[in-house]
């Protein structure tokens, strides 16, 4: 029997330190979010829970949140972590230019989308 555990990253940083960089995208900013001290202490102890002390396979996104996360638990297995930027976020696109509620065009119309973004 294979079971699966579907973790959300440790608590993350509210302001990434040099997000103001105008040179990087929003997204780009929300991939390298790290965790805060205490979110290194949750991921610890989840690490801990006894059932992730025999995990044979790990796979994480290429959010930096998502694999301080999961470097505990790949440690106390003693193994490696896949990274796979599928499991990332949907890319949200290029929002310079948009003026108006995007989260309600998301949520009415499953089809809209930014340049460069994903519905």
């Amino acid at each position: 029997m294979t079971t699966v555990y579907l973790i959300r990253h440790s608590e993350p940083m509210k302001d990434l330190i040099g997000s103001n960089n105008s040179s990087e995208s929003d997204q780009l900013k929300n991939e390298k979010n790290i965790l805060t001290p205490h979110g290194e202490e949750l991921a610890f102890a989840l690490s801990k829970r006894e059932e992730l002390q025999s995990v044979d396979v790990l796979y994480t996104s290429n959010f930096a949140r998502t694999m301080g996360t999961a470097k505990y638990i790949a440690f106390n297995n003693n193994i490696e972590m896949n990274i796979d930027e599928r499991l990332g976020e949907r890319k949200f696109g290029d929002m310079t230019n948009f003026s108006g509620d995007f989260f309600v065009h998301q949520w009415t119309d499953q089809d809209y989308k930014l340049p460069d973004g994903e519905s």
